[in-house]
């Protein structure tokens, strides 16, 4: 089973792996899923789908991989760019919002409560919100921004008591879309995709990083990506949209979309 969401108003479900799909959801006003992440599963059933509408704010849960959905709540916030769940509890989620808003639920979606203001900037987007697996009270928020004027803005934050208070990690004043966990045997990596409108005055384009958990190490692979050029000279924006990790017996590895 693959869910879709996108600016086309609905949830689209497809059975056969892709190749086919229908529209499982629809709501009776306009529905936009932004290309952060709003579309997970439960940690503990992967039947269990939430959703976050960028339009109306309102949370959707399917409990049947799905097929059909409830309207859980609404959020009092500008505008939703991502959920998450945290690893250890089907309960506690998150929604990253703009102006550098994070919201909290203990109720898996129903009720929602401020936890704090990452940056108050009206171009400030929360477009993604991780939880370690191996230590789910870690966890990450990226910033990605529009406006060059509006610093200082960016940045990755960190919790470390499971989502209750955030602080400034690093990476000031860069605009990120994308990050993710990295699990490779006992160690765990960190994984940060870039984004950038602005892409002369805005640090982001182009970027994708990896940080060591354990050593607080960076290694860049921006340059072994093989980027569009436009033989015109025209800007070319080189956003990273989704970072994910695969973990096997083999190994490690890394996707990237762009």
């Amino acid at each position: 089973v693959v869910l879709i969401g996108g600016v086309f108003n609905s949830i689209r479900r497809s059975t056969n792996q892709g190749r086919e799909w229908e529209t499982g959801f629809e709501t009776e006003k306009p529905q936009f899923l932004t290309p952060g992440e709003t579309i997970i599963e439960s940690p503990i059933d992967a039947n269990v789908i939430y959703a976050g509408d960028n339009a109306s704010n309102r949370i959707f849960r399917s409990n049947d991989a799905g097929i059909t959905w409830d309207t859980l709540g609404t959020l009092n916030v500008p505008s939703l760019c991502t959920i998450a769940i945290r690893p250890d509890s089907s309960n506690i989620m998150y929604a990253g919002c703009k102006t550098g808003i994070i919201e909290r639920s203990t109720d898996a979606g129903a009720t929602w409560k401020r936890v704090t203001v990452l940056r108050s900037f009206q171009d400030a987007e929360i477009p993604k919100i991780v939880f370690s697996a191996k230590n789910p009270m870690l966890g990450f928020a990226i910033i990605a921004y529009f406006l060059p004027g509006n610093i200082p803005n960016g940045g990755v934050f960190r919790t470390t008591d499971g989502g209750y208070s955030w602080k400034e990690h690093s990476f000031r004043d860069t605009s990120f879309w994308s990050i993710c966990f990295a699990t490779k045997g006992q160690d765990e990596d960190l994984f940060l995709g870039g984004f950038s409108d602005e892409t002369d005055v805005i640090p982001g384009t182009g970027l994708i990083m990896k940080t060591q958990l354990s050593t607080g190490s960076t290694l860049r692979f921006d340059d072994e990506i093989p980027w569009y050029t436009n033989p015109g000279g025209a800007k070319i924006r080189r956003n990273v949209w989704m970072l994910r990790s695969v973990s096997d017996a083999s190994g490690m590895t890394l996707y990237a979309a762009t």
